[in-house]
């Protein structure tokens, strides 16, 4: 498989977990995808969430989401402001493929 073909792969399959995501939890809470740098793939969410009361679970729900769809990720880092940027690391996808090229997109 090329590295075009896989990485437009990730990034559609990224995509189809916002959809997923944003039909059940918008409007309180809506993820809109960045893009993707090497491994980390940047997801933005916005709304009236509660940061009291299960703040994280949102972004650990999205990560489930991904995995669902055959992407295995960790949560690299959050920033909040008036959004949630949220960085995900890509750790690997459906069985037999393979992030060695990923990781090499930004050299």
């Amino acid at each position: 498989m090329s590295l075009n073909r896989f990485y437009r792969g990730i990034i559609n399959t990224v995509k189809k977990a916002v959809e997923e995501f944003n039909r059940y939890r918008e409007p309180e809470v809506k993820a809109e995808f960045l893009g993707v740098e090497g491994d980390i793939l940047q997801v933005r969410f916005s709304g009236s969430f509660c940061h009291a009361c299960g703040f994280y679970d949102h972004f650990e729900d999205f990560m489930y989401v991904l995995e669902d769809l055959g992407l295995k990720v960790e949560i690299k880092e959050i920033r909040e402001g008036e959004t949630v940027k949220v960085k995900f690391k890509l750790l690997g996808v459906g069985p037999g493929e393979n992030l060695n090229n990923l990781n090499n997109l930004n050299r």
